[in-house]
């Protein structure tokens, strides 16, 4: 099992390779193209950068496969949002983005999930003579990294480690309820009253007020028991409705990605086998900034 710092450090690596790589394709493939065409002159084009922030809000949806019964074959919707920072010209933009997710109220079990990814949308149509104005298409690839966190009590994450709590004073006048060596055992039962509760200690009608039960079942959904880390490649397409402007930009848009996961590590043993389906994810949101 992979330690959660090794995910990071991939997740760091794949994400400043791809950056990478697509800033040395596309200064040259730009380059190529004005030059070609005479449309413009690159070195002019090329210092229009947009730098800015976005927020949206979206919906995560994907299947989680487990040999925990509870939790196998389930669909798993999730709701939230994302914030980022925009870098980037009329042709691409780079993203960085952070997103927050909570299962959705249908959902039996409780789950959370925290994601960064990092994207890169292609405004193909820009390259054309007559290039829309006010409304884009794109298209758009990320690696994303989420951690899905599981809620509930159908994973035991205490056994074998109240082992020494057990039961010592069976049979013997030296047990954990006993005073003193020279005494008899006391009974459980009120008034010492060995008919009141001695076989099952807390079950007569005046309960030990010491004891405390807690079988809320409200309390026993809300018992975090582990996670699992997951690196997803995506690819989508996206529209947007901008206003062009002088010194700033503003933006409307909306996009739909594709997920496919290649890799993931858990926190605890339990959930060793429990992964996620490829996944379906769709965004709302608005961007702004200034063009220098």
């Amino acid at each position: 099992m992979n330690s959660p710092n090794t995910t990071k450090n991939q997740n760091i690596i794949a994400i400043v390779a791809m950056l990478l790589m697509y800033i040395a394709i596309s200064h040259s493939a730009e380059g190529q193209f004005f030059s070609r065409y005479g449309y413009g002159t690159p070195i002019k084009r090329a210092n229009k950068i947009n730098i800015g922030v976005e927020a949206s809000m979206g919906t995560r949806s994907f299947h989680i496969k487990s040999d925990i019964t509870a939790i196998d074959k389930m669909k798993l919707p999730m709701e939230g949002g994302n914030f980022g920072a925009i870098i980037g010209n009329r042709f691409f933009k780079v993203k960085i983005k952070q997103g927050f997710f909570n299962s959705a109220t249908a959902v039996s079990q409780k789950f959370k999930m925290s994601e960064i990814r990092g994207l890169l949308n292609l405004y193909l149509l820009q390259a054309l003579t007559k290039r829309p104005k006010y409304f884009d298409a794109y298209v758009t690839t990320s690696i994303s990294h989420g951690s899905l966190k599981f809620y509930g009590s159908y994973v035991d994450i205490t056994a074998g480690t109240k082992g020494n709590n057990s039961h010592n004073g069976s049979g013997t006048g030296n047990g954990s309820g006993s005073t003193s060596s020279g005494q008899p055992p006391q009974c459980d039962g009120p008034m010492g009253d060995p008919d009141a509760g001695g076989a099952n200690p807390g079950t007569s009608g005046n309960p030990d007020p010491g004891q405390t039960t807690n079988t809320d079942p409200t309390s026993l959904s809300r018992k975090f028991l582990g996670k699992t880390s997951n690196m997803y490649a995506n690819a989508g397409l996206g529209v947007e409705c901008h206003i062009p402007g002088k010194k700033h930009f503003a933006s409307l848009f909306a996009e739909i990605h594709y997920g496919v996961p290649f890799s993931t590590t858990a926190t605890i043993q339990a959930f060793n086998n429990t992964k996620t389906s490829a996944s379906m994810s769709v965004n709302f949101g608005l961007s702004f900034g200034i063009t220098r």
